[in-house]
Order: structure tokens, then sequence, then C-alpha cells
């Protein structure tokens, strides 16, 4: 008689992808829930012909039970995978976001009596720097809306408002 003994390899949580956008951030924009954790384990039961990683048990600390998931905030996720032999393995990930974009105008030149001789500049943080800026001008103003320029000269009076686009599309408009 002939005893086969199957021994399976450790079962470990192997990530196959964390979105992560310009700037090393794993969300796109402050507050976006747009973060994903796809997986691809190894080892256990999935080392046997005839099974792969679909037939493991995923438990995530979020109660999802897929093996990716998606639609992800910044925070803490956790998860434990179990296989069909009880071959268990965590790990736990850490999905960051950029500070939320703000955007101040500041009044360089203050118009005079005169007018057409103001200058306004935008202050901007949080997002992933570099910032692209596109105003909304008077109608009277010497250029026709948009201006997509950061600093705004011969400035008259009248509403403007601007948008700030950040390197990774993020806007505000103020």
């Amino acid at each position: 008689d002939t005893s086969h003994i199957w021994v399976a390899p450790t079962l470990n949580v192997v990530v196959d992808t964390i979105s992560t956008y310009i700037g090393g951030r794993n969300i796109r924009c402050f507050n976006d829930k747009q973060g994903f954790i796809r997986l691809m384990p190894e080892g256990g039961i999935t080392a046997f012909t005839g099974y792969d990683v679909f037939d493991l048990d995923y438990e995530w600390s979020n109660d999802k039970t897929t093996k990716d998931i998606t639609g992800l905030g910044a925070g803490n996720y956790s998860v434990i995978i179990t296989d069909k032999l009880n071959c268990r393995d965590s790990d736990a990930y850490v999905l960051t976001q950029p500070e939320r974009l703000r955007t101040t105008v500041d009044e360089i030149n203050e118009l005079s009596c005169h007018g057409a001789d103001g200058i306004i500049t935008p202050v901007t943080t949080g997002g992933t720097p570099n910032y692209r800026y596109c105003w909304t001008t008077p109608i009277d103003y010497m250029l026709p809306s948009p201006v997509c320029e950061d600093t705004l000269f011969q400035v008259l009076e009248g509403h403007y408002s601007l948008q700030v686009l950040d390197t990774n599309n993020c806007a505000l408009t103020v």
C-alpha cells in the first residue's frame, strides 16, 4: 500500500494592486470613495490543481467578503483569508488621502477710485500641487472668461469666481 500526503504551502495574502494617485496617496481627492485593494493570494489550497483564489474565504474589516474591495475612502482596512484546509493569513492596509483643497483670494493691489488697476491672486493649500486656476470675470473685463491664469491684473469692480484644479483634477470653486 502507498499513502499520499498532500502538504499545502503556506497561505499568504499578497497584494496585487492598491489605488495610488499622483502625490503617493491612495485616494485621489479629499473625502472621495474611489480607492481599491486588489489581492492575489498564493499558497494554501490554491497550490492544488482545480483550486484558485476564488476558492478562498475573504473577511474584510468593512464586512466585505470578496477578493477585491472597491469604493473605499481613506482609512484602515484589514483582511483575513481562509482556505478549505483552514489555513489562514491576514494583513492590514492604510489608505491615505490629500488634505482638503482650500483657496483664499488675496488682494495684492487694491482697486483705486480710478478703477482697472487692482491685482488679485489665489493662495491655495491642500490637494496635490501643482494647481491650475481659471477665473470667471465680469463682462467688461479686458479678457473674455474664463481667464486661466493664477494672478489677475487690471482688475476692475465686479464679481469674480475662481475654479481651482489640483494635479489629480480635484476641483474647488470660490
